[in-house]
């Protein structure tokens, strides 16, 4: 290995999904388990295995058996969620609620092969006046009981092995103006322009407009980035799905969307980090990116490989419970004061609301 195993992280990624030239040719069984510990902490080791396999990058047989059942889990994984996701669909088609399913599995489409991005749960929109409608018919026809505590935007149900999230707000900001203008945003996607879909799991799914899904997609990373953390895998869900829609939105609805809800600066920040670390063309990015972010993209990716995805792995305590809710909120008044001059209205108002959520279970 010739850098740190964080670095040659980067450059496998920056291979595999840029096409840049692969930083080794093998790898010794220490460097290759040290490696794959960091690609799974940070949920991108099917990308990793992928770029070793395709490289012919030499490993001993245990690192060669061990790249074949990454890959072959999660095709079976994804093939597996597909199909939770064409059900789920199915049955809103049919009663006609409007609904939009986003990250996840449809962030998976941005790639090559779908299934090299690591499945975690499926999340879909569904407007506030549809949602009581919507919970019945799930429960109902998919025979699974939804757990609702009313203090978040969301409940959730497991359907199959599988986890979901219906939310009837999509992102939570700090700022009720930028709340609401946000809100405003997703419904009328969903109600008025609903014309997106994709083909998941032989089923016409519907999601988000170009516009609306690169805004979901950025909040949702640096709203983890914000609280607990974020890995890697939601990074190159947003670096790569800017390069799929390229030419499909308009530049300036985006930039004057991101000014109404308080994070152009912030977005600025991650395109930095998109370019100087993961190797994403500067013409695939929506805006050009001011001198002065580069050093802002150096400290997120800093921050990004400390911790690991949803910042698992900077962590003291790893179960559930007051002290789990203790050490987030620390972590999250940390980050918050950090990356304030990024979004700072937003931020200011964010604190008390997270603070409030990561206690309320336990007060």
């Amino acid at each position: 290995m010739k850098q740190t195993v964080e670095d040659e992280l980067l450059s496998l990624l920056r291979c595999e999904l840029c096409g840049q030239e692969v930083p080794s040719t093998s790898y010794t069984p220490e460097e290759f388990k040290v490696l794959i510990r960091m690609a799974r902490e940070q949920a991108v080791s099917a990308l990793v295995a992928a770029c070793l396999m395709k490289h012919n990058v030499k490993v001993n047989d245990d690192g060669a058996m061990e790249i074949m059942a990454i890959l072959v889990s999660h095709q079976r994984h994804a093939a597996q969620m597909d199909g939770h996701v064409a059900t789920l669909a199915t049955l809103l088609n049919t009663h006609h609620i409007p609904y939009a399913v986003f990250k996840g599995q449809v962030a998976a489409r941005y790639y090559d092969r779908s299934y090299l991005r690591s499945t975690g749960d499926v999340d879909f929109y569904v407007p506030p006046v549809y949602y009581e409608q919507a919970k019945e018919v799930v429960g109902r026809e998919m025979g699974v009981t939804i757990a609702d505590d009313h203090l978040d935007k969301h409940c959730e149900f497991a359907f199959g092995g599988t986890r979901f999230e219906m939310h009837h707000r999509v992102e939570t900001f700090g700022s009720a103006r930028h709340q609401r203008r946000f809100d405003t945003l997703a419904l009328g996607d969903v109600t008025v322009h609903r014309v997106t879909t994709q083909t998941i799991g032989g089923a016409q799914v519907a999601v988000f407009s170009p516009l609306v899904d690169i805004l979901v997609i950025f909040k949702h990373l640096f709203n983890h980035l914000l609280v607990e953390g974020v890995g890697l895998r939601q990074v190159c869900d947003l670096m790569l799905m800017l390069r799929r829609y390229r030419g499909a939105y308009s530049v300036s609805e985006l930039a004057a969307a991101l000014h109404q809800i308080g994070y152009y600066k912030a977005f600025l920040a991650m395109g930095a980090f998109l370019v100087r670390h993961l190797g994403m063309a500067e013409a695939d990015l929506p805006m050009a990116i001011p001198t002065k972010y580069h050093l802002w993209g150096d400290r997120i990716k800093d921050e990004i490989l400390s911790g690991g995805n949803f910042g698992k792995y900077g962590r003291t305590y790893r179960h559930p419970g007051k002290l789990k809710s203790l050490e987030t909120a620390s972590m999250a008044l940390r980050h918050c004061l950090w990356l304030m001059p990024l979004a700072p209205i937003d931020i200011l108002c964010l604190i008390p609301k997270r603070i409030r959520i990561s206690f309320s279970k336990y007060v």
